[in-house]
């Protein structure tokens, strides 16, 4: 015949907790129902605070509670089960909130992309209306500057070089552009000259060819050239040693960016030729001419 005693050792661990979770709940609500009691006395008579009140304190069931608590929440068990439903919430609370934060991470590089898009068709649109400003204009270099100089005069003096009849009343304006050089730099600001038509640039621009022939010092016999070894102009072109005269178009800084790494890529033999024309760089390979405005259109050529 079996002994309670070996009834209680064949109880399955959920009885046990089941049985724990009973005496808690009985010594909860045995408390409550003291306090309730006693609370309900104290609003009849204020002073049963200071009397049944605190006398019944010390007989109130919270340390066999306390310990039957104690008991349950330390149990092995208690604590495998707590842990893994915790685990298990977390981990899913987690995997939400992760789901939801990729989810408005996706939405804002989105976002950022579509902004960057905008921002590129502004600056582009920006870099054309400033370009289009500057369709009248040109840049002469490199002309030694002088002390007394007139501006006017070295662009209309390398317009009549090249068969290009332009008098005063053709030019707009015209000065020197960026820093001025220190006595020891030995760089020379380009001429800006600003036509008040297109048709007088564009027949300067179509005749410049023809400066590769001329020799500045003729042109400008006044000005004090750097001292260059000369040489008999051959076949009609001035040898390498022999001082040049460059009309260029007047490029917004990127276009100018543009341009200088387009030389780049035809000095490096990547491309076979370039040149600008009413503020469009062009380069041509392989026998085609491509048509350039933005320095991410020369990225494919610059390939090794």
């Amino acid at each position: 015949m079996s002994t309670p005693r070996d009834k209680r050792a064949a109880s399955s661990p959920v009885e046990n907790l089941e049985k724990r979770a009973h005496v808690a709940s009985s010594f909860l609500d045995d408390s409550q129902a003291t306090i309730a009691d006693d609370s309900q006395a104290t609003i009849i008579n204020p002073d049963f605070m200071s009397s049944t009140l605190v006398d019944k304190a010390p007989s109130l069931p919270l340390s066999p509670l306390n310990e039957e608590i104690k008991s349950v929440f330390f149990d092995p068990e208690v604590v495998e089960i707590l842990s893994k439903a915790l685990s298990a919430q977390v981990a899913k609370d987690l995997g939400k909130e992760i789901a939801e934060l990729k989810q408005e991470i996706r939405a804002l590089k989105q976002e950022v992309l579509e902004k960057d898009e905008e921002i590129r068709k502004m600056s582009d649109r920006i870099d054309e209306l400033e370009q289009y400003g500057r369709r009248n204009s040109v840049r002469i270099y490199p002309i030694p500057e002088s002390a007394i100089e007139n501006t006017d005069e070295i662009a209309i003096k390398v317009a009549n070089s090249v068969g290009v009849k332009i008098e005063p009343r053709d030019i707009d304006r015209s000065h020197r552009v960026g820093r001025k050089p220190s006595p020891t730099d030995t760089y020379t600001r380009p001429v800006l000259v600003k036509f008040t038509s297109y048709k007088v640039k564009e027949a300067l621009m179509r005749a410049r060819r023809g400066l590769g022939k001329i020799d500045a010092a003729a042109v400008f016999p006044n000005v004090d050239w750097p001292s260059l070894p000369k040489q008999p102009v051959q076949h009609g072109r001035p040898s390498s040693t022999t001082n040049k005269i460059y009309v260029n178009d007047d490029l917004t800084a990127t276009r100018a960016t543009l341009a200088a790494k387009a030389r780049k890529l035809k000095k490096d033999n990547k491309i076979d030729d370039t040149w600008s024309r009413d503020g469009v760089v062009f380069l041509k390979k392989n026998d085609s001419v491509h048509r350039l405005t933005t320095l991410r259109e020369l990225a494919p050529f610059d390939v090794a």
